[in-house]
């Protein structure tokens, strides 16, 4: 017995060195969860986070683990047992994400949280399948990631749905029956134009939409005097930043244009055009009312840096953005659809504590203010823990049960439900962007039914 002992020493005295020189890689990981943690392991629940720590999407990926981060410091334990986070980093690349996910499965992650970026996560997602790992991407938004993958699910809602909640806001917020849908070449662009389509056509018929198709060549000024002329004012453009600042420019120039027309005509004091006069004058008073009233609907791309100063230097064109997350606003992830005002001033409550704990911890830490990612990061997190605490340690089959009937009310993002696909309807909020800052302008909240995943 003593010279068994005498060898596991020996053994163990031999080993450590190497540890301690692989100590930077992944490769001492795997050392230590081999060597030094299966003691720990029933006081300890491991979670994966797959993310680009390096390459292209360095700094989106970063940012997700820095919500998830600040989520663990908050929540270290669950079911009596720590937390530990097992990193890896995908380089950016499909097939790093392929082993850094291979990675994880080896080291016996119960649940992954990732990544950044749909190549990779699609990369890693049939490595999870496989494996019958559970895992919750934060950003991606590629519907192949989770279709036909009982084990995948987004945090972030999908195209489809946010197309719909685009026409919704047309349909409730502003009372459109007729609106403009403006659309490019990006193919990525398909579930979001089709689900606005299909929603508002079934409320307001077929002829409700006017498709136009714009590319390097399109005269912005003639496409605006012809909204102004069918007398359009809801434009849903599902386009880059590129293009929606000539689209806004264009609708400017031409309100510059009318009002220096409108100037010249009442300032006008000759007698013999003085009946003309007031025709064109009345005329160009309603061409101007129309460019004022046209509201440019984008998609979560103008959710942007550029889109504010865009914003600044055209302030007389209406524009609206979608958001779920801001940190100096907190109505947008509240569920407006709970039964009564006791219980919703409760919820607003308890956001609002959630909101300030986390902007606080967050800019303590990082010196920054959080983002979207960071935040979408930090729910995917809490959703985890959450279904490991309702799934009870039942086993894989449970746990995607349970994140799948997710129905939690507070988070930083707006409340969590997923539909049978695995992909999160939460209310999308729609804010007025004038001269940079954020506007409240309507909420759409979603509804899902109880369904088994694909």
């Amino acid at each position: 017995m003593k010279c068994k002992i005498r060898k596991i020493v020996a053994l163990m005295a031999l080993l450590l060195p190497i540890a301690v020189t692989m100590s930077g890689c992944r490769t001492y990981d795997n050392f230590k969860d081999a060597f030094f943690t299966k003691a720990s392991d029933e006081k300890e629940v491991s979670i994966g986070v797959i993310e680009p720590l390096s390459g292209n999407n360095e700094t989106m990926g970063k940012l997700e683990l820095q919500g998830i981060e600040i989520a663990h410091q908050l929540r270290p334990k669950v079911n009596g047992k720590s937390v530990r986070l097992m990193v890896v980093d995908n380089q950016s690349s499909v097939y790093a994400a392929e082993a850094a996910a291979k990675d994880l499965v080896a080291r016996n992650a119960i649940g992954v949280i990732g990544s950044y970026g749909d190549a990779v996560t699609l990369a890693a997602a049939g490595i999870f399948k496989e494996a019958k790992i559970p895992a919750i991407a934060c950003s991606t938004s590629n519907p192949l990631i989770i279709s036909k993958n009982h084990y995948y699910f987004s945090l972030n809602s999908g195209d489809y749905w946010d197309g719909q909640a685009s026409a919704m806001f047309f349909e409730e917020g502003l009372n459109l029956k007729k609106a403009a849908l403006i659309w490019d070449e990006d193919p990525s662009k398909k579930e979001i134009i089709e689900g606005f389509s299909r929603y508002f056509k079934e409320k307001n018929g077929n002829e409700s939409i006017v498709n136009i198709n714009i590319d390097k060549t399109t005269d912005y000024r003639q496409l605006v005097e012809s909204l102004v002329e069918q007398k359009i004012t809801g434009v849903f453009a599902p386009i880059s930043t590129e293009y929606g600042r000539k689209l806004i420019e264009a609708s400017s120039l031409y309100l510059k244009d009318l009002l220096l027309k409108e100037s010249q005509i009442t300032n006008s004091v000759t007698t013999v055009g003085a009946v003309e006069s007031e025709g064109d004058i009345n005329k160009i008073k309603t061409s101007i009312n129309d460019v004022k009233s046209l509201v440019y609907l984008g998609d979560w791309m103008w959710n942007s840096p550029e889109m504010e100063d865009i914003s600044k230097t055209y302030s007389k064109i209406n524009v609206v953005v979608p958001g779920d997350y801001n940190v100096k606003d907190s109505s947008a992830t509240v569920d407006t659809s709970v039964n009564n005002d006791k219980e919703e001033q409760q919820l607003k409550e308890a956001n609002e504590k959630l909101r300030k704990k986390f902007n606080k911890e967050y800019e303590k830490k990082y010196q920054i203010e959080p983002t979207i990612e960071s935040a979408r990061a930090f729910d995917a997190y809490n959703l985890l823990l959450d279904a490991l605490e309702n799934s009870k340690g039942k086993g894989n089959e449970a746990l995607v049960k349970s994140i799948l009937l997710t129905r939690k009310n507070t988070g930083l993002t707006g409340p969590i439900k997923f539909s049978a696909k695995g992909e999160a309807i939460k209310p999308v909020k729609f804010y007025f962007i004038k001269d940079g800052e954020y506007k409240p302008a309507f909420v759409i909240t979603g509804e899902v039914p109880n369904q088994e995943k694909n």
